[in-house]
């Protein structure tokens, strides 16, 4: 499971600031919360955001790429786009990383 303090701008990373690493029993997963969408879209490549960061820090937005299958902890939120929409989620992701 992919926490909000591992998204960074561009990458995410196995290291945790905080907390610690959790898994997700997928069997039981499937059985007890069924969700169609969020289903498909963890099958999907996303663009995972950061959901919360601290007043302090220089960079209040930052984003990345996480590959399909990935769970993310309630730390992170994620992008995705409609079917048949003509952006790509690069665009996105350099948009939401700019400084």
């Amino acid at each position: 499971m992919l926490k909000g303090t591992q998204v960074y701008p561009f990458f995410t990373t196995e290291e945790l600031k905080q907390g610690e690493k959790e898994w997700v029993n997928l069997s039981k997963y499937d059985e007890l919360f069924v969700n169609p969408t969020k289903t498909a879209d963890r099958k999907k490549q996303r663009l995972a955001m950061q959901g919360v960061t601290g007043t302090d820090d220089r960079r209040r937005l930052k984003a990345a790429f996480v590959e399909p299958g990935i769970f993310l902890g309630n730390s992170a939120n994620y992008l995705r786009l409609k079917p048949n929409v003509d952006y790509d989620l690069g665009f996105f992701c350099a948009l939401l990383n700019a400084d």
